[in-house]
């Protein structure tokens, strides 16, 4: 999903993710660094933002998937 060594994210992948599921946030606000990039998910996060922490960081404790 992720050429982890640049950062770079497969944006294709991640839209497939979320037609496949929706995700909800289980905290108000939790904060994920990802190479030098800082993403914080909260209960407005998108369903993009929160499918990426779900199933690239694998922050399973942080988002579920509801579907």
């Amino acid at each position: 999903m992720c050429d982890c060594e640049n950062n770079v994210v497969d944006l294709q992948q991640l839209k497939i993710y979320t037609i496949m599921a929706k995700y909800k946030a289980l905290t108000n606000s939790q904060q994920f660094l990802y190479g030098e990039k800082s993403i914080t998910i909260t209960q407005a996060s998108s369903q993009e933002e929160l499918a990426f922490v779900y199933e690239t960081l694998g922050q399973t404790k942080f988002v579920e998937r509801t579907e």
